[in-house]
């Protein structure tokens, strides 16, 4: 038996999103993102010596996949090598699979042909994958800076988590990259949106770095509320919502009002992530079942790779 690696990557949320390509190889943003990563939406991918092949979830990688992995392929010697990854989560439908899934090959690749990379000869080669897998990469909050590069910052709570709660699992009616160039050509807000998304990352810098999680929630909020509005003015309009994604954000809203801390944020997909600190996590699962939210996923916020090597 040859060496096996296995890579576990974590998926990541953007608190500040993520939307549009200036350049697409690499691919550069219109804007810089922020996120954290989820300890417990994990992505595990193996390596092993062989011809290449590459399977997703079981299955045959699709034909996009393959040409991203042979992209990020280019940059190492050969090409024998048997990769199959599986998401310990749902699959493109706006919980970052791809980030996770791409962040996994780009670690596994560097271990398996012992590159020693950088992280930011990593971060880079991960976004020819997909651009937000750079954010993966590290357990604190981190910038995918709009000039390519990543930084961290440090994360300065020890308690919050993220519940994941599934409208709906199938894969998403039109691909994040699709949505993105019809907003980035017809949105009628999208030139506003770079100037308001880089004023709300710095006021999140802030606000993490003065470990004001308030503030950090409102911020959230309102740029995921941004990113929806470039979506609903774009040609065609984008709207991934479900009416129980309108449901489910009424009800934080009431909760919220009531004591029930918690911060809404969605990305391209109907599901919602609701920021909590850890003590009010039984009160949100009691309220998400009342309502009749029976499919979510809790998670540690701040999940670190982790990368099994077996010669």
């Amino acid at each position: 038996m040859g060496k096996i690696i296995t890579v576990h990557a974590p998926s990541n949320i953007a608190l500040i999103k993520y939307w549009g390509k200036k350049q697409s190889d690499p691919i550069i943003p219109f804007t810089s993102s922020l996120s954290i990563t989820l300890s417990d939406l994990i992505t595990t991918t193996t390596f092993e010596e062989g011809t290449f092949s590459a399977e997703l979830n079981h299955q045959p990688a699709n034909q996009d996949d393959i040409k991203r992995i042979r992209t990020m392929m280019q940059h190492f010697p050969h090409d024998r090598v048997r990769i199959r990854s599986h998401n310990h989560f749902p699959t493109a439908a706006g919980l970052a699979s791809s980030a996770s899934g791409f962040a996994a090959l780009a670690l596994g690749l560097n271990a398996f042909f012992k590159a020693n990379l950088s992280l930011q000869e990593l971060a880079s080669l991960a976004r020819l994958g997909s651009g937000s897998a750079c954010r993966s990469l590290t357990p604190d909050f981190t910038i995918w800076n709009k000039t390519g590069g990543i930084e961290t910052l440090a994360n300065p709570f020890s308690d919050l988590r993220m519940i994941v709660v599934v409208i709906q699992e199938e894969k998403k009616p039109i691909s994040s990259r699709e949505a993105m160039k019809i907003s980035v050509a017809s949105s009628s807000y999208f030139n506003q949106w770079i100037v308001d998304s880089e004023q709300d990352l710095i006021a999140m810098k802030d606000a993490i770095q003065h470990s004001r999680f308030h503030e950090v929630g409102r911020i959230m909020e309102i740029n995921s509320e941004r990113l929806y509005r470039v979506m609903k003015t774009s040609q065609p309009i984008i709207d991934y919502r479900l009416p129980k994604t309108h449901q489910l954000l009424m009800a934080i809203s009431t909760m919220r009002d009531q004591g029930i801390i918690g911060y809404a944020t969605l990305d391209a997909g109907p599901n919602v992530k609701i920021l909590v600190e850890e003590r009010f996590v039984k009160d949100w699962i009691s309220q998400l079942e009342l309502l009749g939210f029976n499919h979510y996923m809790v998670s540690r916020v701040g999940g670190r790779p982790r990368i099994d090597i077996k010669e």
